[in-house]
């Protein structure tokens, strides 16, 4: 501890608090914590744990949550600090209903489900924009606030959802010098930590810069491999990321925000086992010599047994596999105040997420199923809004455009060691996808007392899906000749679909 004292004395002079140890999990993780200590000081565990208010904004404006009619779980950024929360997929155990499934392969594949709804229905936000929820959850360090809104949103919101929408709020910069650097370190090798550092560079600019980053070997040993060296175990984390934020106030009548980040992850999947074989039959059928090949092996009984036998966290495989994601974006918020009553908003964002992915696809010695695939996703969107406050009646009105395009280029592999071969082999995808989203929507609240609000909301939105698709399997096109939308000369399937449909909201 005094090493950590001495540096953090480098950096300003001052009252400094060092985080107690804390023991986490099966890791048994150490972490020490230094605080730059600003004018106001920071909520305390206690505080963090219940007392401290939580603000939101669920209704596109801050407000406490407790002022907000609508069913919403809020997590503040204190919370997940005490909690020691570093991952979206934990949020689910504070949040009923809430259920976040990631994949055992794809590290940033994310689906969130509510009430039981998820995929499309379910949108995440960063910033107020929309965003990858599986990339953005794994960016859990300097945040305001996690925000499960449960039920349709659409009426405040540029992306319409049916199930619900989460709101990750960042914090934002201050008008004080403060900061915090935190260390921490545990079995397999872990080791990690954040840092954030903020402070007014005039009397109208404030810079705030954050970044987190971990590492740690997987749980699975390869059995056969030397120990030790840079070789990464299978289920490894090793991922960085840093947010830069700068605020500028010249007056009340404006103000602009600014927010750059960067995630960066090059992992290897956690393996796939087999914990069951069935003995191949005297007279293997077709699809068991075609697909599995497993009785064209010499010595698959043996192979699949011994590997059953290592048990839990060991295989046999010395297939390797890798995550790697890329991913930058930017968003810019500009509010204009017209006068008290009136606010303009704008909200910009631009992200590029970028992704290479492959992992054996049968948990067996033998090398049969493989999966590649290279995906860019590229998102630009602007929502406009209009605020206005009259006293007893509330007002929004909206507008939101947003473009996606994304990339998809797979090569699967099939029966790759079958003697027999494979017509399927290989699997050759290529995906082209564009949609297109642009919406108003509008919503009102009049206070009939102080005890009785009465609110109407209405939505109009416009969707469209552009979608190409080429498939070849074993060198020939998979498609049948005639086939819809199909040009099978050159094997690719076109597809265009709108939607138009009006929602609203009555409370």
């Amino acid at each position: 501890m005094p090493k950590f004292r001495a540096q953090a004395k480098k950096i300003k002079a001052g009252r400094f608090n060092v985080g107690r140890i804390i023991q986490v999990g099966m890791m048994g993780a150490f972490s020490a914590t230094i605080q730059i200590p600003a004018g106001h000081s920071q909520s305390s565990l206690a505080t963090a744990r219940g007392l401290e208010e939580i603000v939101v904004t669920a209704r596109r404006e801050a407000e406490s949550v407790q002022d907000v009619p609508i069913t919403i779980a809020a997590v503040s950024g204190g919370e997940l600090t005490a909690r020691a929360i570093t991952n979206v997929s934990e949020i689910q155990y504070l949040v009923p209903t809430l259920r976040v499934v990631e994949s055992a392969q794809h590290g940033e594949s994310t689906l969130f489900a509510l009430r039981g709804m998820r995929s499309a229905g379910v949108v995440s936000y960063f910033g107020e924009v929309p965003a990858n929820g599986g990339i953005v959850g794994r960016e859990l360090y300097d945040i305001a606030s996690v925000q499960v809104l449960k039920g349709p949103q659409g009426t405040l919101f540029g992306k319409n959802t049916s199930a619900g929408a989460i709101l990750f709020e960042p914090a934002i910069p201050k008008n004080e010098t403060s900061g915090f650097v935190q260390l921490k370190t545990g079995d397999y090798n872990a080791l990690g930590g954040e840092a954030m550092f903020n402070s007014p560079l005039t009397d109208t600019l404030f810079l705030r810069v954050a970044g987190q980053w971990d590492n740690r070997d997987g749980f699975t040993k390869i059995v056969g491999r030397p120990e030790g060296g840079r070789v990464s175990s299978p289920g490894n984390l090793d991922s960085s990321s840093q947010r830069v934020s700068l605020l500028y106030s010249p007056s009340e009548k404006f103000e602009n925000l600014i927010i750059v980040d960067r995630f960066y992850a090059d992992e290897t999947p956690r393996p796939l086992r087999i914990i069951g074989s069935t003995p191949c039959p005297d007279s293997p059928s077709f699809t068991q010599m075609l697909i599995q090949g497993s009785c064209a092996y010499p010595g698959w009984d043996e192979a699949v047994g011994s590997e059953i036998a290592l048990g839990a966290r060991k295989t046999n495989v010395p297939f390797r596999g890798r995550l790697l994601t890329d991913s930058w974006g930017v968003i810019d918020h500009a509010t204009f105040n017209l006068n008290d009553d009136i606010t303009i908003k704008n909200i910009f964002g631009y992200r590029k997420d970028k992704s290479s992915i492959s992992f054996d696809g049968d948990g067996t010695p033998f090398d049969m199923f493989t999966t590649n695939s290279d995906e860019i996703n590229r998102a630009i969107t602007n929502e406009l809004q209009l605020q206005a406050n009259f006293g007893q009646l509330r007002i929004i009105l909206g507008g939101f455009y947003g473009e996606v395009e994304n990339e998809l280029e797979g090569l699967f592999r099939v029966g790759l060691g079958n003697p027999l071969g494979s017509p399927l082999d290989p699997i050759e995808r290529v995906h082209e996808r564009k949609d297109v989203s642009k919406a108003i929507f509008s919503q009102g609240t009049y206070a009939v007392t102080d005890k009785l609000n009465l609110t109407a909301g209405y939505r109009f939105t416009r969707e469209t899906r552009d979608y190409d698709k080429t498939d070849f399997q074993g060198g020939d096109c998979a498609y049948v000749p005639g086939q819809s939308s199909t040009n099978f000369s050159t094997c690719k399937y076109k597809n265009k679909v709108t939607f138009d449909e009006p929602s609203w909201t009555l409370s």
